[in-house]
């Protein structure tokens, strides 16, 4: 497993290499896990909600189609005419009063809830890509923190300590075969907050991924992906007031693990875009970064121009006058110099002159 966090990066062997699950000769793969570090401000949950119901292929719920875990049960059920896309978002909020263990939450609610999704889809075309929900929360940490003076530092540990369990969540999941060939990824959210919710803006971006290309023609708008959630509360939160405003001042990051060469989420995306793409005869157009630098030095000569004001002006009448009054100066010092050379250069001739004939009148 490669461990990634910022700028440094190691290589760690997982703790069983062989499972109950894994057969003796089979080769693994690397694993690599990366936490990014998000803004300290969140984004509205409802306005995600939102775009999420306008631009998804559908959003559904796990508690609507509950059967007892056959494809028979669910082909006969009053669900079967529910229309399941290829590429499937599975959200689930790691509550606090849920287990504290990752490994407790790998092979129980994850395992069964991937369990029951593929008992509603079709092999051939299932694509799913797990997001997971957690908020850093006293009830989950097993270490006291009453003995800490500041609260900041207190927050701080609990954020830490819950980006550690995200990491053992990864390793957890990556060394579960089942899962491990079922999902195509694995995404954490990390936050301090109730009202944030960076696995579910995640989500939203992936969603929204290829929007600009979409919305040119007449094609369908709506995405490849779809999202699915346990019930309707995990995508509305913890929040029990409800509240719409986003929160500042929060801790947050998402943690990304990718194995077996499928990428993080975007890739996710980017590979559901492809099949929008063929499903609507599109021709694919990845988007080009352009070339802003030219753009900013040519918004700067304009912001010259418009600041240029009247006391620029008379700064630069100032100085072109110090400057012509200088050379004037030099120039008229420098002829009166000569001037005088040229007078003292006569005097001289007039004096020779005048000493030679008074030496002839001493002579006659």
């Amino acid at each position: 497993m490669m461990r990634r966090s910022g700028s440094s990066s190691c290589l760690l062997k997982p703790r069983a290499v062989l499972s109950e699950q894994e057969e003796p000769g089979e080769k693994l793969s690397v694993t690599m896990v990366n936490n990014n570090p998000l803004p300290s401000y969140s984004t509205e949950r409802f306005y995600m909600l939102s775009e999420i119901e306008q631009n998804a292929s559908s959003v559904l719920y796990l508690c609507d189609h509950d059967c007892d875990g056959t494809a028979e049960t669910a082909a006969e059920s009053d669900v079967d005419d529910c229309h399941f896309p290829s590429y499937l978002l599975l959200y689930i909020l790691w509550k606090p009063d849920m287990t504290a263990s990752p490994r407790a939450l790998t092979e129980g609610i994850i395992q069964k809830s991937v369990k029951q999704l593929k008992s509603l889809t079709d092999a051939k075309n299932r694509n799913i890509y797990l997001v997971v929900e957690t908020i850093a929360t006293k009830q989950r940490n097993p270490k006291n923190f009453v003995s800490l003076a500041e609260k900041q530092n207190e927050k701080e540990n609990l954020y830490n300590y819950q980006v550690g369990v995200a990491e053992e969540l990864a390793r957890c999941i990556t060394q579960n075969k089942a899962l491990r060939d079922d999902l195509q990824g694995l995404s954490v959210g990390i936050s301090d907050h109730v009202r944030a919710a960076p696995g579910l803006e995640a989500c939203m971006d992936a969603i929204n991924f290829g929007i600009r290309q979409r919305r040119k023609g007449n094609c369908d708008l709506k995405s490849s992906i779809g999202i699915i959630a346990r019930s309707t509360d995990d995508l509305t939160g913890l929040d029990p007031s409800q509240e719409t405003d986003a929160a500042q001042g929060v801790l947050q990051s998402l943690t990304c693990c990718e194995w077996n060469g499928n990428g993080n989420l975007l890739t996710f995306a980017k590979r559901a875009h492809v099949r929008w793409c063929e499903s609507n005869k599109v021709e694919l157009k990845e988007e080009r970064s352009k070339r802003k630098v030219v753009r900013l030095r040519r918004r700067q000569v304009n912001e010259i121009d418009q600041d240029f004001t009247v006391w620029d002006a008379i700064a630069i009448s100032v100085i072109f006058f110090s400057i012509g009054t200088w050379l004037y100066l030099r120039m008229v010092t420098s002829s009166e110099v000569r001037l005088e050379g040229i007078f003292r250069g006569i005097e001289k001739l007039f004096a020779i002159d005048r000493k030679e004939a008074h030496e002839q009148d001493d002579q006659l």
